[in-house]
């Protein structure tokens, strides 16, 4: 018997470098770690766009304007990805500290 899988390119970031990018981007002071209350030493997933949340550019001025006080980490992925920035696809940022 063999294990049924499915083989799928997932991209994997660590948590540092996308604060960096995304303040490279839109600047501001976003960070994950405390936006998201993420644990150390932890993964979390990530799809651009996501279709699971429709959020009719609600976000989108407050992220472009690096305004991101209560904005979901889904909707700057949603944005990084309208804005040229990210390729569609699964991404997984790790915590590392």
């Amino acid at each position: 018997m063999e294990l049924k899988t499915k083989k799928k390119t997932i991209f994997e970031v660590d948590s540092a470098d996308f604060d960096d990018f995304v303040n490279e981007i839109y600047g501001g002071n976003f960070e994950f770690i405390a936006d998201h209350q993420a644990n150390n030493y932890s993964s979390y997933h990530f799809t651009a766009p996501n279709m699971n949340v429709d959020f009719d550019g609600k976000y989108e001025d407050k992220i472009r304007q690096n305004k991101f006080n209560g904005v979901p980490v889904y909707a700057i992925f949603n944005v990084l990805l309208k804005d040229g920035h990210i390729k569609k696809g699964e991404y997984f940022i790790t915590v590392f500290y």
